[in-house]
């Protein structure tokens, strides 16, 4: 049987609602000020000074939201043949005035039986609320903002000239993601009744505060957007230079922020050469991005092979396995693992969401950081300090200078100014 699309029969007018604002201008100025130094911190440790912030642009805009809902039911039927054992000696079966005569079913099985014909009838039903972002990605409903909302709706922002952003998906697609969620009609089967109505529909529209804050010391740009309804801070946006094109790319957990949405600037051309050839053919889970003039940020696993040098910082999302004979002259971060293999020589800090595997004759000339196990192999010197839940030392050399800092309840390994 050919399965047909369930079409809806009924669709309900799209409304719209603006929400008012709780929050006005001077209070999110006031919130954004008080949260900026921590979106510029360097080496989860090393906070700006206030006055090193500062406040290069502020602007109010309203993000729609889309609800949608409605419900489904079906009644159908499938035919089916119910065999039925009977005794040996029976001739026939009467039932319902209908004569059925007893057979074998395989020589197999002696055991005489009757078929009989019959179909087994079905009701499934279900409904669905959904809320979906402007580009039709769900939304989750405690991140939605409830509040008051403005008489006057759009028609007072058109005038006001407040920026309002535009659904990018379609009503079709709409009405496609609620049908994926809650129609569920069997193949093979006999619908006897259908029925997916549209029953709910309305675009909301949030206010949300935008400021964008730059280092005076490192012009790196951070941008702040603050929910107007409850004061939250929705997502955090570096803007930073792309070297592959310049469309906007999104990124989760980079170093320090939480949310963010990395965006390019335009000339392309005043980009600087990286220092360091980038042998990652192969080698990554994802693209490779130059975050300002000193930084190589990675998407997803990476791992750089032995005899590499690079000049950059390395920051991974994901596990960073370093090859044999590396020099890295720069810090060396990752959300999760960090393998660092033999005779490798790490002039910065390595910064680890997970463990840390330094191998034999390795050398650390900065510090470690972990959230996990470090495990320092035979020959490995770490010149700065380490900081860990716990760590396993294979070093011996190593060992004789480890200190118990029982303040900060971490392992501590340092080498001698003498040695």
């Amino acid at each position: 049987m050919t399965e047909i699309p369930a079409v809806p029969q009924k669709i309900v007018e799209r409304q719209t609602v603006v929400l008012k604002s709780r929050l006005d201008p001077t209070m999110a100025r006031l919130l954004g000020e008080k949260t900026k130094g921590k979106f510029f911190v360097r080496l989860h440790f090393l906070k700006p000074k206030p006055e090193e912030i500062r406040l290069i642009s502020f602007e109010k805009y309203y993000e729609p939201n889309i609800v949608i809902g409605g419900k489904y039911a079906i009644d159908y039927c499938r035919r089916r043949v119910y065999v039925v054992d009977v005794d040996e000696k029976t001739r026939e079966i009467v039932i319902a005035g209908k004569k059925f005569k007893p057979e074998h079913l395989s020589p197999e099985r002696p055991t005489k039986v009757i078929k009989l014909d019959g179909e087994e009838h079905f009701h499934y039903e279900d409904e669905a609320y959904l809320i979906l972002d402007r580009i039709g990605r769900e939304v989750a409903p405690e991140q939605m903002s409830y509040a008051p909302s403005e008489e006057q709706g759009l028609e007072r922002l058109a005038e006001v000239g407040t920026k309002v952003r535009e659904v990018e998906i379609s009503n079709e697609e709409e009405i496609d993601f609620l049908r994926s969620r809650i129609v569920n009609r069997p193949s093979d089967v006999e619908v006897t009744k259908e029925i997916f109505e549209v029953n709910e529909r309305t675009l909301v529209y949030n206010p949300v505060y935008q400021l964008t804050f730059q280092s005076v010391k490192t012009e790196k740009k951070v941008t702040l957007d603050i929910d107007g309804v409850t004061g939250n801070i929705t997502q955090a946006k570096p803007i930073i230079k792309r070297v592959k094109d310049s469309s906007e790319v999104h990124m989760e957990n980079l170093p320090s922020v939480e949310s963010e949405t990395i965006k390019c600037e335009p000339e392309l051309s005043k980009l600087p050469p990286p220092r360091a050839t980038m042998k990652f053919q192969g080698k990554i889970e994802g693209d490779v991005f130059y975050v300002g003039d000193d930084v190589t940020a990675a998407v997803g696993n990476a791992e750089i092979p032995s005899g590499t040098t690079m000049s950059q910082t390395i920051v991974v999302k994901g596990h960073l396995k370093i090859g044999a004979d590396c020099q890295i002259f720069g810090n060396v971060k990752a959300l999760r693992d960090i393998i660092i293999g033999t005779k490798t020589t790490i002039h910065g800090n390595v910064i680890s969401g997970g463990k840390v595997v330094i191998g034999p004759d390795s050398v650390i000339h900065g510090s470690v950081e972990s959230e996990g196990v470090v495990e320092i192999a035979e020959n490995a010197v770490i010149e700065g300090e380490l900081h860990s839940k716990f760590s396993t030392v294979l070093n011996q050399v190593a060992l004789d200078f480890q200190e118990v800092s029982a303040e900060r309840g971490t392992s501590v390994v340092k080498r001698d100014e003498d040695d």
